[in-house]
């Protein structure tokens, strides 16, 4: 029956699908430290996935969906002669009935999920989530939009011990757009959980909305921009036994972001200094790096954090992450969370971090959606009030020797949202309700002055307010000015500049100035040729005091010939902080590219960036960071590929790291149906005199569209003075049959 599906052949029904999967893992892990002490490690795994989906249109415009999933994995380890066993099995069947057209769409569906596990012969309960949903569209042409969705979840384990939730939860939106720079949204939203096993019952109402207006005048040439949104939520949690907790997710004004260390400005952003940029989703951040690579010398830091309109009381964080494009199993990500590093840190400004706190992680669910599939990490730590909170992740290496969860791609794990909540403790036999309410109203506009040169002045404002059970009314406002020119003087100049003034105001009643300016002149004499000088400075003023910025960077890029381009640029700037101290900085990077064939490239690069810092009570300093990298690539043949590179690192409070990396690809068929390839790398870095060896082969067989087998051997060792010898083997063997 398994040979059967590698013959080709035509469809046995009009949209059905699925697919056979098949992968099985070996790996051996050895280890001697420098004591002599070694160890032993063992593992090996084997996945059956079994997938079938049918989609049949019963009707115009009515289409009946249906399939499952179906997967087991065997996994043993031995390690030092003590063995282990486990086995786990999911099973996820579905049904859904859809109608869809331009005016009225509607549909049904229901999902059920269970999954068992055992080890070393014990089993856990099954756990069973069934989920029913509903939606009901409405579109009509001139009028508001409307849509509802329903959904109800019933999640607990076979024998009702460790788990027993229900949730109801409706959602209804609507949308008018249909006059002319006029936009009315509203959602809202209403949901009931209930704990068997607590005995206790959470409810959550909440409704926002926003209205906006848009328009142009005077041929465009003045833009204006209005809106206010509102947000209203309340909830309730009754104990009728255990006392239970309501998690009310807390109203943010942003998210933020950044990573360390940033050595692109001066003074770079590091983990205790430096204001996160504001972003209204987070970037596909990494949480671990690739396997069977060597980290380098420096690793950049994830910093994801919060901001409220005011100081807040904070004391859990849920970062919700996807892998393989969902959200993996609280069980996977258990069995990875030791790899992980995590701090929290507060600050009352969002640019000077002293408050450290060093959380309490677990893998979870999203609390304050219970029986839902949003999976994650939750952060607790001790109750603290601050306005803005960041969380610092190093990105972590799983070892080879893991045995890795089917649901987890080892090399990415990513971080999709940070979540904070208001906790309230409820009692046994009592009810107790949190509420809160929140608004921003914004305003913008710009006006052109002068089209001849290009000159604009622009305006915004932001005002924000937020009130709960557990905070009074907070208000902050935010105000720009701005004028800005761009203007081209001939056919090798332009310019451009800006000078703004922004004025805000905290819950506090602090106010906070800041006048920025910019100035850039930009030349191509030729094609191939361009210059850019940018001179740029900001001043800060505070009830701290007042601190000053000024920078001024020259670029500059040149393609000398055909596969030679040159970059170089320098800079210097100085910073007086508010308590006296002033910091003059230098940086210089240069690169030179070089394609002198098709078959070849190399590269050159140089960074180094100096800071000496004087006075505000601190004793005088001079740092610098400075890093040289060298790379080639050639290829021979067409099947033969060579790369090579060296790199040191240099800073003044460490000692100098050198990395020098080298390695051959071989594809002998490349293209065809049948692709074997086999790799050699080798790196070694200065610190601990560390060796890192990697060498296999690789085998791809496309048997028809949608078939293959996949086969590959992989072997990395790793000699170094600090940690001694690892040696790592692997064989993992794929093979996925389309129906």
């Amino acid at each position: 029956m398994l040979l059967a599906p590698l013959c080709p052949g035509t469809a046995r029904a009009d949209g059905i699908g699925g697919y056979l999967e098949y992968i099985y893992g070996n790996s051996t892990y050895n280890i001697k430290d420098i004591s002599g002490v070694a160890s032993n490690t063992k593992n090996s795994s084997f996945l059956q996935r079994y997938n079938l989906a049918l989609d049949k249109t019963i009707y115009p415009m009515l289409v009946f969906s249906a399939g499952g999933l179906y997967e087991n994995t065997d996994a043993h380890a031995t390690t030092d002669g003590i063995s282990s066993n486990s086995s786990t099995t999911r099973l996820s069947p579905f049904a859904d009935l859809s109608l869809k057209n331009n005016f009225l769409s509607g549909g049904v569906g229901y999902r059920r999920r269970e999954e068992s596990a055992t080890s070393n012969g014990l089993s856990t309960p099954k756990l069973i989530r069934n989920e029913y949903t509903a939606n009901l569209g409405w579109r009509p042409a001139g009028l508001p939009t409307f849509s509802l969705f329903y959904t109800k979840r019933d999640f607990y384990d076979e024998q009702h011990l460790s788990q027993d939730l229900q949730s109801q939860n409706y959602t209804w939106t609507s949308t008018f757009r249909d006059l002319k720079g006029l936009e009315l949204n509203y959602s809202g939203s209403y949901s009931q959980d209930q704990n068997n096993l607590l005995q206790s019952e959470t409810t959550s109402l909440t409704n926002s909305g926003r209205i906006a207006y848009s328009g142009s005048y005077w041929a465009n040439r003045v833009i204006f921009h209005s809106g206010y949104s509102f947000a209203l939520q309340n909830s309730t949690i009754a104990s009728h036994g255990s006392a239970g907790t309501l998690f009310t997710p807390q109203v943010v004004q942003n998210q933020l972001f950044a990573t360390t260390p940033d050595n692109t400005v001066v003074p770079p952003t590091t983990v205790l200094t430096g204001a996160l940029t504001a972003v209204q989703s987070f970037p596909a951040l990494n949480l671990v790096l690739p396997q069977n690579t060597v980290p380098p010398p420096v690793l950049k830091q994830n910093n994801v954090g919060l901001s409220f309109a005011s100081p807040t009381t904070l004391s859990t964080l849920f970062l919700s992450v996807t892998s393989k494009g969902a959200a993996p199993s609280t069980n996977s990500l258990n069995q990875l969370a030791g790899n992980f590093t995590w701090e929290v840190y507060t600050s009352t400004d969002g640019v000077t971090w002293n408050n450290r706190l060093v959380p309490t992680v677990t893998a979870s669910l999203n609390p304050s959606n219970p029986g839902g599939s949003e999976s994650g990490f939750l952060l607790s730590f001790p109750t603290t009030t601050a306005q803005y909170v960041k969380v610092v992740e190093t990105p972590a290496q799983i070892p080879i020797s893991t045995i890795i969860p089917a649901d987890i791609d080892a090399g990415s794990i990513l971080l999709s949202r940070l979540q904070s909540f208001t906790l309230v403790q409820g009692k046994a036999g009592a009810s107790l309700s949190s509420s809160n309410i929140s608004g921003v109203l914004d305003a913008s506009a710009r006006v052109m002055l002068l089209e001849a040169i290009n000159l604009s002045y622009d305006f915004s404002f932001v005002m924000s307010h937020s009130k709960s059970d557990q905070s009074s009314l907070a208000t902050t406002y935010l105000m720009s000015n701005g004028v800005s020119f761009a203007n081209r003087l001939n056919e090798i100049f332009t310019t451009n500049g800006r000078v703004a003034e922004d004025f805000s105001m905290d819950a506090q009643s602090n106010v906070r100035n800041s006048i920025s300016y910019s100035a850039g002149l930009n030349a191509t004499p030729l094609p191939t040729l361009s210059h850019t000088l940018v001179y740029g400075g900001r001043a800060d003023i505070s009830s701290a005091g007042t601190s000053l910025n000024n920078s001024v960077y020259f670029n500059n890029s040149a393609s000398l010939y055909r596969g030679l381009s040159l970059n170089v640029g320098a800079g210097y700037s100085t910073t007086n902080d508010a308590q006296g101290g002033e910091t003059h900085s230098v940086s210089f990077t240069t690169g030179l590219d070089m394609v002198p064939n098709k078959d070849v490239t190399l590269g050159v690069s140089y960074q180094d960036s100096t800071a000496e810092h004087t006075g505000g009570g601190q004793p005088s300093a001079t740092s610098f960071i400075r890093s040289a990298a060298v790379s080639a690539t050639y290829r021979p043949f067409a099947a033969v590929y060579l790369v090579g590179g060296y790199s040191i690192y240099m800073q003044n409070d460490r000692p100098n790291v050198t990395l020098i990396n080298y390695g051959v690809n071989w594809s002998p068929f490349s293209g065809g149906d049948l692709q074997l390839s086999t790799n050699y790398t080798e790196s070694l870095t200065s610190t601990g005199n560390e060796k890192v060896t990697t060498y296999g082969p690789s085998l791809r067989w496309n048997i028809r569209s949608g078939s293959s087998l996949d086969l590959s051997y992989n072997r990395q060792k790793s000699v170094s003075d600090f940690s001694g010898t690892t040696d790592v083997n692997s064989f993992s063997a794929q093979l996925r049959i389309a129906l």
